[in-house]
Formats: structure tokens, C-alpha cells, sequence
């Protein structure tokens, strides 16, 4: 008996000692879109113009990207009057995720249209 707690105890130890931290932050936003896909287009308007690397649109469901580590992910539900974002970033740094989250769903929530956009 004494054995199989000394096992799972360095088990532990040394499952706890090589185990990295990642940080996942997550919001929802109202937006200026009458429907999700002019929603996700924001989305990815917003993440161009704030230098997100290797954005990936995934048509109908989802806009993705990077920057300094974090990856970050963009949804759209369609409530009623407006569009709703859920964006939702994660990585290392808590701080950096926490930050750039709340910056992509705060420049999401602002994009207008100004021609027909729903």
C-alpha cells in the first residue's frame, strides 16, 4: 500500500511540476449586424486592422487569428435586434489574453456599416 502512494504521489509531482498554464478569457458583445454573417465579417475586419496573423474563416461559423501567442476565435449568434460576437482567446499570458479579448470584442462591438450590409 505504501508503495502505490509513493508512485501516485511522484506521479503527481511530476505530472504538477511539467505542466504549462494556459489562460482562456471569453465575452459577448452586441453589434451593429442585422445577421451573423455580416457579424463575422466584422470580425474579420477586426482582426486584420489589429494585425492578426494567419486569420481563418470558417464561412457561416467562425473568424480566427493570432497575435503574440494568443489565439483568438470569433462567433456570431444571431439575437434579435443585433447580432451577437462571443469572442473567445487563449494562451500563455493571462494578462495578453485577457487584453487582447476585451480589445477585439470592443472593436467588434463599434464596426458600423455605412451601404446595405444586412
Amino acid at each position: 500500500m505504501n508503495r502505490v502512494l509513493t508512485l501516485i504521489a511522484a506521479l503527481t509531482i511530476s505530472l504538477t511540476s511539467s505542466a504549462d498554464a494556459s489562460y482562456l478569457y471569453w465575452t459577448s458583445t452586441s453589434t451593429n449586424a442585422g445577421r451573423t454573417n455580416t457579424c463575422l465579417s466584422f470580425a474579420q475586419s477586426t482582426l486584420s486592422y489589429l494585425g492578426y496573423q494567419g486569420i481563418r474563416v470558417t464561412k457561416g461559423l467562425e473568424v480566427s487569428g493570432s497575435k503574440a501567442g494568443v489565439y483568438v476565435a470569433v462567433t456570431c449568434i444571431g439575437t434579435r435586434p443585433r447580432a451577437t460576437a462571443m469572442v473567445m482567446a487563449v494562451g500563455d499570458d493571462g494578462n495578453l489574453v485577457n487584453k487582447l479579448q476585451a480589445e477585439v470584442a470592443l472593436r467588434v462591438s463599434k464596426v458600423i456599416c455605412f451601404d446595405t450590409c444586412d
